[in-house]
């Protein structure tokens, strides 16, 4: 008796996430030195808050972070990572602060891990995703920086697809609240608000009362020099980077990020219009991901804002063309194709995803995900086994105290040259996915109403 081909897929899926378990086991994400990055620093920041002091100046930060050291500033001792997030953020990280940093850490992990699992079950009652799709665009996307970094990416999607799913719901109150919270990352929440105040008239007055007032210094002095920092960085993926990569002088790039970031702000707004007429989730959905498509400081743990855009697309799509720009969109944004090619260990994940994706996508066609898989593997492996050299340790002079935390990353900064090829190319696939998911949004979104 032969097996039907839905279960076999499902038990290889089984297989492949078990192995892929037991790859991320021994990756350098989950070793005891390595794990929380980003989360250490969160931590920190809260600890200065709860000291009564700056969390963007070098001290206490720089003595915090020290004192929990990872590789890369034990290296660098006089390294301090920054804090980039508005002062509200820190007022709440003080809360975790509160609490060891393993117990933080372990809190972090199950609050994080619930936002993902309540946005999954979002996507799949407002949008009528399908369960695993569902899973896959969101696990390795959202779930990878969030739960072996740290971000606070999990959280952010969260707040967006309940947004999005209050406004569907018709209730609009509730989607000003959610609407507010996603500030906790500003250069993306912010989309959100205008549009959220421009087509939401009974959202205006919860998003006003919810969303907390942005700290003058933060956006005019930090964001601004964190943005100048990071304009070389490898892991970085804005217009501004781009135009570094190009040879554009870093002044002008930053120029060129800020402009991209207004025109952007606009096809968020026109978008949210037409495609809010026709489905009110879109009028979140679209300017979230309109957000990470240029301006001048992004990362990947950003991009996956994008992905309920994607699938919102694909359900609305009406021909074969817009299906198909739709589902690639969804498949190149829902992997870091950059930390898979650097990292072996993310191999596993990436192709059992992958396989999820395409096989959801394209109603469980066994060809398309052989031919997905078997290519994406020949074009990764090589990748992974001549990964550029890993940059010496980064020297920076000791800054005082009661200076801001950014400038020891600006001086990181300056011993950066241009972008080098391999930096770029890892990253085409994931902007060809933001390409592809604004080539569906233009088409359906000024498609003609079919006749009744």
């Amino acid at each position: 008796m032969s097996v039907p081909p839905a279960r076999l897929f499902a038990l290889l899926v089984l297989l492949g996430v078990l192995f892929s378990a037991a790859e991320l086991l021994r990756s350098p994400f989950l070793h005891a030195d390595g794990e929380f990055v980003d989360l250490r620093a969160l931590w920190c920041a809260g600890r200065a808050v709860d000291q009564h002091a700056d969390p963007y100046r070098v001290e206490p930060e720089r003595t915090c972070q020290q004192a929990s050291a990872i590789e890369t500033l034990h290296d660098s001792p006089n390294l301090v990572m920054s804090f980039v997030l508005p002062g509200y953020d820190a007022a709440g990280a003080a809360l975790l602060a509160l609490l060891p940093l393993r117990v933080a850490i372990a809190v972090f992990v199950a609050l994080a891990l619930a936002a993902l699992l309540a946005a999954v079950a979002l996507l799949v009652r407002v949008l009528d995703v399908p369960a695993p799709l569902a899973v896959a665009s969101l696990a390795f996307s959202a779930g990878y920086p969030s739960l072996t970094l740290g971000q606070l990416g999990a959280f952010e999607i969260f707040a967006i697809v309940g947004a999005a799913a209050a406004l569907h719901a018709g209730r609009d109150r509730w989607a000003g609240v959610l609407a507010a919270a996603t500030l906790i990352e500003p250069h993306l929440g912010g989309f959100i608000g205008l549009a959220v105040l421009a087509y939401a008239p009974r959202a205006r007055v919860a998003y006003l009362l919810g969303g907390p007032v942005a700290q003058l210094h933060y956006l005019l002095h930090e964001l601004p020099q964190q943005a100048l920092a990071e304009a070389r960085q490898d892991q970085q993926y804005s217009a501004t980077f781009i135009a570094t990569a190009l040879g554009i002088p870093i002044p002008a790039a930053l120029t060129l990020g800020a402009l991209s970031t207004v025109v952007m702000l606009g096809v968020a707004l026109v978008l949210a219009r037409r495609l809010g007429a026709r489905e009110r989730a879109a009028v979140v959905l679209l300017p979230a991901a309109c957000a990470v498509c240029g301006g001048v400081y992004l990362h990947y743990a950003q991009i996956a804002v994008a992905i309920p855009a994607a699938l919102l697309l694909f359900g609305l799509a009406r021909t074969p063309r817009e299906r198909i720009m739709a589902g690639a969109a969804v498949v190149l944004l829902a992997i870091p194709w950059y930390d898979v090619a650097l990292v072996k260990q993310l191999l596993a994940p990436a192709l059992t995803t992958l396989a999820v994706l395409v096989w959801s996508l394209t109603s469980g066609s066994v060809r398309a995900v052989a031919a997905a898989v078997v290519a994406c593997w020949l074009v990764l492996t090589p990748l992974e086994n001549r990964p550029p050299a890993a940059p010496p340790p980064p020297v920076v002079g000791r800054l005082p105290g009661d200076a801001s935390a950014t400038l020891a990353w600006l001086d990181v900064s300056r011993s950066i040259g241009q972008p080098d090829l391999w930096h770029v190319a890892v990253k085409v696939p994931t902007w060809l996915g933001l390409i592809a998911l604004l080539i569906a949004a233009g088409t359906i979104g000024w498609e003609r109403p079919r006749a009744r």
